[in-house]
Order: structure tokens, then C-alpha cells, then sequence
């Protein structure tokens, strides 16, 4: 994925939080994580597909999906971290500190055709000083061209979510980062809302529920598409960076979601 930010456009996100905001919901720290909380539903009904990772392998996410790494970047089940259960999905990039790193690691499963929610639960093991890019997220099409990615940035002292629309390598449309900070230590929940149009598609993204931190709106300047004609849809716990500190970059995302209805924390 490219590092190169130009001819951006940058956007207001919707809530304004301290800096010291945190989620009084994730309190539980890495060793305590999983001990009590709701279990992954069950696909039917307005379910569509989960992954919770407790078999220690990563085949609900490969059974319809795949897997791509560069350069040591690696994603693994692993017992490291849990929201629930035992095992979750770790991010791993090595030498990230390195403005210049190729290292990256991709999980896709093909998304449905059709509106649907989004919902994971991460995991930061420390803090981490992002100057420009990590991404932790991505919606993209078949040729991975044109998609929409949710990334982590520093901009003032702690870790918050930035959205991004790189339909090139020179044409990316960047959001000003949320003002909601990313705990480390903390399970940290992200909800989306992803309704698929070939002109300009809507995307609402929660943190921690409560109110929405980002949405764009079908209809409205800064609406892009969200799926291309005639290519599938991916989602994927995509990392990358052109820089991150300390190394190794490393994350969690544990019970993920596609539901036709919003699940909330």
C-alpha cells in the first residue's frame, strides 16, 4: 500500500473527545481479557459471518478469504490476547521504526453484496508514535484499487483512527483523525457501517459506541464509491506503515462481525 499522502482532502470528524478519553466498557487488561464477556452470535439471521478465532487457526477467516505478507509481516492465531475465549488475529510488522519498510500483512474475507456492519474488537498492546500511517483496516476491491481504510495516527499524543479513501496512489482522500484516543491495554471496540454504491457509498464508524466519530454521507462532497462494478468487495485486517515506534508494530482483533444490523459494544 502506498505511503505517498497527496492531493489530499481533509475532513472533520464528528465528535470532539479529551485526549484522555478512554472506554469505561474495556477496562480489562491484556491477562484478563476473555474471563467474562458475550460470546460471538451465531451466523443466521442477521448475522452473516463472524470469526473468533478459538479453533487457534485463522480458517474462518481463509475459508472464502486469503492471506498475503511481505518482509516478515505475519498475521497468526494467537494466545498472546483474547477479548473472548482463548486466541485472536496478531498483526505483526516487523522493523516498522524504518520510514522505508515493504513488511505487510493482509487477511481478506469476501464481504456481501449488500449493506452490512462491520464489528471488531482490537487490541494495542502499548503506545505507539505514529507519524504519518498505520493501517489496521480496508475495504477493497478485487484489483485493490480504489477502497476505503481505517488507519491509526499520532497527530498530538495518543493513538486515534483516521479514515482514508486512496483511489491512487496520488489521489487520497484523508480524514483529520478522531479525536477519541485508542487506549493501550484496552479492548477497543469498531463498528462500520458500510453501505456498497458504484457513485458514493455511506460509511459510519463508531468507536466504543455511542455516538458515530466518523460518517459519510451517499449524496453529500466527500462521498466516494465503496464497490466496484462488476468486482467483489473485501474486508481485511490490513497492516501496513511507513513508520511506527517502537518496533515491532504489533496488534490484536478478536470477534469479528458482519451483521445486516448494528451490534454495538
Amino acid at each position: 500500500m502506498s505511503a505517498a499522502f497527496v492531493a489530499c482532502t481533509w475532513l472533520v470528524p464528528l465528535d470532539r473527545y479529551d485526549e484522555g478519553s478512554t472506554s469505561g466498557e474495556n477496562d480489562a487488561s491484556i491477562e484478563e481479557a476473555g474471563a467474562a464477556c458475550p460470546a460471538v452470535p451465531a451466523v443466521g439471521g442477521d448475522v452473516i459471518w463472524t470469526a473468533d478465532m478459538e479453533a487457534g487457526d485463522l480458517f474462518q477467516w481463509l475459508d472464502g478469504g486469503e492471506q498475503q505478507a511481505e518482509h516478515g509481516g505475519s498475521a497468526s492465531a494467537s494466545d498472546e490476547a483474547a477479548h473472548c475465549g482463548q486466541y485472536s488475529v496478531k498483526q505483526f510488522l516487523p522493523g516498522a521504526s524504518d520510514g522505508g519498510t515493504e513488511a505487510y500483512s493482509t487477511l481478506s474475507h469476501k464481504a456481501p453484496d449488500q449493506d452490512a456492519y462491520y464489528s471488531f474488537w482490537i487490541y494495542f498492546p502499548e503506545s505507539y508514535d505514529v507519524p504519518n500511517f498505520w493501517s489496521i483496516a480496508t475495504f477493497a476491491s478485487e484489483d485493490l484499487t480504489g477502497f476505503w481504510r481505517l488507519n491509526v495516527y499520532t497527530p498530538t499524543g495518543g493513538m486515534r483512527l483516521t479514515l482514508l479513501y486512496e483511489k491512487s496512489a496520488t489521489e487520497i482522500t484523508r480524514e483529520t483523525s478522531s479525536l477519541k484516543v485508542i487506549p493501550p491495554k484496552r479492548w477497543v471496540h469498531v463498528e462500520i457501517l458500510y453501505e456498497i454504491s458504484e457513485t458514493d457509498g455511506r460509511i459510519t464508524v463508531w468507536q466504543d459506541g455511542g455516538d458515530p466519530i466518523y460518517e459519510v454521507v451517499s449524496g453529500d462532497e466527500f462521498a466516494r464509491p465503496t464497490i466496484k462494478l462488476g468486482q467483489d468487495l473485501f474486508f481485511a485486517l490490513a497492516a501496513s506503515t511507513d513508520g511506527v515506534t517502537p518496533e515491532p508494530a504489533v496488534y490484536y482483533v478478536d470477534d469479528v462481525v458482519i451483521s445486516k444490523t448494528k451490534l454495538g459494544p
